[in-house]
């Protein structure tokens, strides 16, 4: 939900849908949508998905409808070479879009925990 496009999501995505690793699903039972999970998933992965939506709709960073530059935008990346390396960092720079404070984002697609050092905060920050 973080695309400066469009976020790439699929029916269910917002109650953890799974197929169990079954690509080729079509005409299946498992492809159905589980009412029941929503409703299970609605005070918790539910609503964080919602949020997630709510943010990139209304955040100034994330409806650019112009190229990052490298005044945009800060990799916290230091292992681009390494194609085992699973975790990524950034931070999107308020820039002329004053108000609304630069947004760090990191994601972690490890099975376990990374220790991320935030960024310094802009000057009288």
């Amino acid at each position: 939900m973080l695309s400066k496009g469009t976020p790439m999501i699929l029916m269910g995505d917002e109650y953890g849908h799974t197929r169990n690793g079954n690509n080729n699903s079509f005409d299946s039972d498992i492809n159905h949508f589980q009412w029941s999970r929503l409703e299970e998933k609605r005070q918790s992965q539910f609503r964080f998905f919602a949020m997630t939506i709510k943010l990139h709709r209304e955040h100034p960073l994330l409806g650019l409808r112009s190229f990052l530059t490298n005044a945009d935008i800060t990799w916290h990346e230091h292992n681009w070479d390494n194609r085992e390396s699973r975790f990524l960092a950034f931070t999107l720079h308020e820039g002329s879009h004053s108000g609304c404070g630069d947004l760090f984002a990191a994601f972690n697609a490890l099975i376990y925990f990374v220790k991320a050092a935030l960024p310094m905060p802009p000057p009288g920050r």
